[in-house]
């Protein structure tokens, strides 16, 4: 049996938690995933708690620390050793946590630092924005500190991988909340209570809109800037008021004069009913703009930017700034001419499916975690005693491999089946890579130098770094050049300019195996090494050292084509 803390603090996390609990119960029966809630009281206001855990069947919190509002930094710090005891009371075997709130942050640096595996639901969202968003730093910190980070969306993955993550430690599961919508879609008539019909409202003839987020109420003037803009919108507007802003409204003194409704937060099946009838939804919350999303409703998000990128993209979410007028007019005229995507947030299992990945991910748990984008810490290259390091070693392998009839070509000649092409990626040091090309030409074998264009270490188009970048051509080697994107053709026609002909092409057919592993491969073989291996100074294995690729592991075995891999190193 595995047991799990949850820790919730807001609305998103309550629902998320509903069904996830509830999807759980109906896989394992025999309680094989079990959970121990803990509600931090993050959100005090009980149409934001408590209706939800009676509406949707959540359990009721086994723990709850009662903690309310404040600030940001306040709130994280009165969390941390009030969960530090819950989770030393209950050893679970790990953490799960939703989102990006503090309750998130929170739970993710107490279980990191009582070294409890930490799961993260809705990982991998980024905006890229801090000083106004909080959210993003508490999304960041608790990405970087989860065993498992369960993505929602194809994006969300590939910012995550994009970032350094280890492919181990990113899963796609979907969205929770699309599994709960499926849900409770056929409830909704029999559960909602806060109906259009019992506001006065017309279906199609209303705006639902949420207002809650820092961007949008750090300052008393922004705020009222988007009211005033929705109370100017021609058809009413419903804004459920969270508790917050209905202080601060109170503390201000303003009070709706035209189309804005303000009402008390409504419950789950209430949302789902007024986003059923409304002809646009107004919101900052990224959960809302999904449910609108999932609702078929146009959304309209009053942030310099969304959240949720793909629902921008298949014209179903518009981002609007600016207050005012700009936000009136979008609310007004905003009407999706694509048709509503499937797919995009998971298949409604994605509960099952985050479920099964905790279970998979215990079961074949390492203490050290996967934190280095090579994977586990027995993956990672170690350093070694480099003192005593020579040419001897390398020019005895070679010798050997020419005994056993190997023939050395450059990339470009390799074809037959006893040809090994010498690959020689150049980050670190040009003179090492000078250095092992003198060794290679003095024992007649040739080899391809590849040289990195955008790096660190040194600047090839110095007048010092070409002359090395001509004698390694002088030598009979092949060069070619590492780049990214566009910057492959220009940094190729400096090399050509360099060395007086093209540069090397990469290749995509053959096999990439160690050196100590190709006089035991058939057919052409290509052999990666890095020249700072057999040269001077030892380099750290965290930034490059001893990455010889090895043909008998699975990592190497999903690298792509040379081709493709040579523009994107």
């Amino acid at each position: 049996m595995v047991k799990l803390v949850t820790v919730l603090g807001n609305r998103p996390q309550f629902i998320k938690a509903a069904i996830v609990g509830r999807r759980w119960r109906e896989h394992w029966p025999d309680g094989e995933l079990t959970e121990f809630l803990v509600h931090t009281g993050q959100h005090y206001d009980p149409m934001l708690s408590d209706v939800f855990f009676e509406q949707l069947g959540i359990a009721p919190p086994d723990v709850n620390l009662h903690l309310g509002s404040g600030p940001i930094l306040d709130q994280i710090g009165l969390m941390l050793p009030l969960l530090r005891r819950v989770l030393e009371e209950q050893k679970p075997d790990g953490v799960l946590v939703y989102g990006d709130t503090n309750s998130t942050v929170a739970a993710a640096l107490a279980a990191a630092h009582l070294h409890i595996p930490l799961f993260h639901v809705e990982a991998g969202e980024r905006n890229y924005r801090r000083r106004l968003a909080p959210e993003e730093i508490n999304r960041v910190v608790t990405d970087e500190l989860a065993w498992l980070a369960l993505t929602s969306t194809e994006k969300a993955t590939e910012y995550l991988l994009r970032e350094g993550y280890a492919p181990e430690r990113v899963v796609r599961v979907g969205d929770p909340m699309y599994d709960l919508f499926c849900w409770a879609s056929p409830l909704v008539e029999s559960n909602a209570t806060v109906t259009p019909t019992a506001l006065g409202l017309q279906p199609g003839s209303y705006a639902l809109a949420t207002i809650h987020r820092q961007e949008n109420t750090a300052s008393n003037e922004r705020l009222i800037a988007v009211l005033d803009a929705l109370d100017a919108v021609e058809m009413p507007v419903v804004l459920p008021v969270h508790p917050r802003v209905r202080n601060m409204l109170k503390d201000l003194g303003w009070a709706a004069k035209g189309s804005l409704r303000l009402i008390d937060p409504v419950g789950y099946f209430d949302v789902l009913g007024l986003l059923r009838g409304c002809a646009v939804c107004v919101t900052d919350s990224g959960g809302l703009s999904r449910e609108a999303f999932f609702s078929g409703r146009p959304c309209v998000v009053p942030l310099p930017n969304s959240g949720w990128n793909e629902i921008v993209e298949a014209g179903w979410l518009m981002v609007e700034p600016e207050a005012g007028a700009p936000l009136t007019r979008a609310v007004e005229t905003f009407r999706p001419t694509a048709p509503l995507p499937q797919g995009l947030f998971g298949d409604g299992m994605a509960a099952v499916h985050l479920g099964k990945a905790i279970l998979k991910a215990l079961a074949e748990r390492d203490d050290e975690g996967a934190w280095h984008p090579l994977g586990a810490f027995r993956q990672i290259p170690q350093p070694i005693d480099r003192s005593n390091l020579s040419y001897a070693e390398l020019r005895r392998e070679l010798e050997a491999l020419r005994a056993a009839g190997r023939r050395f070509v450059t990339l470009a000649e390799l074809e037959g089946e006893a040809d090994v092409a010498l690959r020689h990626d150049v980050e670190w040091s040009l003179e090492d890579a000078v250095a092992l090309a003198e060794l290679e030409a003095e024992m007649g074998v040739r080899a391809t130098f590849f040289i990195r264009a955008d790096g660190i270490a040194f600047n090839p188009w110095s007048s010092a770094a070409k002359l090395q970048i001509m004698r390694l051509a002088e030598l009979g080697h092949a060069v070619g050049v590492l780049a990214q994107g566009s910057g492959l053709e220009v940094h190729g026609l400096l090399l050509q300019q360099t060395i007086g002909r093209p540069p090397a092409p990469a290749i995509a057919s053959a096999p990439t195996v160690a050196i100590d592993a190709v006089g035991r491969s058939s057919g052409p073989v290509v052999a990666i090494l890095d020249p700072s291996l057999w040269g001077g100074a030892p380099i750290s294995p965290f930034e490059k050292g001893q990455r010889i690729l090895s043909g008998v592991s699975d990592r190497l075995r999903r690298l792509p084509a040379f081709t493709d891999w040579m523009g994107r190193s």
